[in-house]
């Protein structure tokens, strides 16, 4: 039996190190209201299943993609508003899911709570896997999640705030079975209700996933609107709309937002000697004032100050 658990029960104060302290994630989390980060995140890893609950004080955009060989269901058990979850709005009590490589793209309020649950497909029934894999990149309204919402929510808490039992064989083979047959459950309905995503939004998010990928290929290329109409093929308010409906901002704003939040990771990493502006130019950040002026409004900390906490 492999048992790994983490709890953090002091606040995490940079993005990058809530990232790296979940295991086997590729995620990247960028702070889009402003003040200061802060998150709390509680995992445990047990037979191949994931649990972790993080919360987060400010808005957050999030971007990666789901464990490959595997399905993954979150749920928010805190909101102060609504949430963006691949170009969908999340009110309360639907019920997230992806597998197997799925592209993320959640937008989170402030002050938000979210439980994750990863359980490899080997462990679930094969009639659940025989359509694509895109009935599971989806999320399940409140009509039919409702019921199991509450279920998963107390299930969930209950292993983290009780993980001492699953050094207990019984015990951990309950827990398991628990998981297992209430997930069974969820993805029979799941099934039953499937609902294709509009073609709009998948349009949404290929055009943001392309920019963005243009963004981490020339960093310190400053594109403007026209020039990123031109690459996604869209008109001016077609690539707004498919930005403000799948990250609840504009182009240009969010492109600020995910540079700043590059800058303030390269700063952390940063040597001793670092030059802030080398780091602010290689994100496109050629004007050191105007930039200084965004950065300590976003992160409420002036690129000193952040470039004195660095991580060693």
């Amino acid at each position: 039996m492999h048992l790994q658990w983490k709890n953090e029960n002091q606040c995490i104060t940079e993005s990058g190190l809530h990232s790296a302290i979940l295991k086997d994630w590729t995620l990247t989390y960028d702070q889009v209201s402003s003040g200061r980060f802060e998150s709390f995140l509680r995992e445990i890893s047990f037979d191949g299943i994931q649990i972790y609950e993080e919360k987060f004080k400010p808005s957050i955009f999030q971007r990666g993609e789901a464990l490959k060989n595997s399905l993954c269901l979150g749920l928010f058990s805190e909101l102060s508003n609504e949430a963006i979850w691949l170009g969908k709005n999340v009110t309360g009590h639907e019920i997230l899911s992806c597998c197997d490589g799925d592209e993320i793209l959640l937008r989170t309020p402030e002050n938000s709570a979210f439980y994750s649950l990863t359980i490899p497909f080997e462990m679930l029934g094969a009639q659940h896997f025989e359509h694509d894999n895109i009935r599971y990149n989806n999320i399940l309204a409140t009509d039919y999640s409702e019921k199991f919402y509450f279920k998963f929510i107390n299930l969930l808490n209950s292993i983290l705030e009780n993980r001492n039992f699953l050094n207990q064989e019984t015990t951990r083979q309950q827990v398991k079975c628990d998981i297992l047959n209430l997930t069974d459950q969820f993805l029979t309905v799941s099934n039953e209700h499937f609902q294709p995503t509009k073609i709009s939004v998948q349009k949404a998010r290929q055009v943001v996933k392309k920019v963005c990928g243009l963004l981490q290929d020339n960093p310190d290329y400053c594109y403007s609107i026209d020039e990123l109409c031109q690459l996604t093929f869209t008109s001016r308010r077609t690539l707004q709309n498919c930005f403000e409906l799948i990250t609840g901002q504009s182009p240009a704003l969010l492109l600020k937002i995910i540079k700043l939040n590059a800058v303030r990771r390269a700063l952390l990493k940063s040597t001793e000697n670092a030059c802030i502006s080398n780091i602010a130019a290689q994100w496109g950040f050629w004007h050191l004032s105007q930039f200084s002026v965004d950065y300590k409004k976003l992160f409420g900390e002036t690129p000193s100050q952040t470039l004195t906490q660095r991580r060693h």
